[in-house]
């Protein structure tokens, strides 16, 4: 399983954010039966 973590305070170009979806895209593609979580830990609440 990929826990795949977004902590930058930007949201738009950011670039820890590219990367890290970069790594997740390739990382899926070549795990396709594995598990993936996403969370936005910058992310505001309501």
């Amino acid at each position: 399983m990929l826990l795949h973590l977004d902590a930058s305070a930007r949201r738009a170009s950011s670039f820890s954010r590219e990367l890290s979806a970069l790594y997740a895209e390739s990382w899926r593609a070549s795990h396709p039966d594995k598990g993936y979580l996403y969370r936005a830990t910058s992310a505001s609440r309501t």
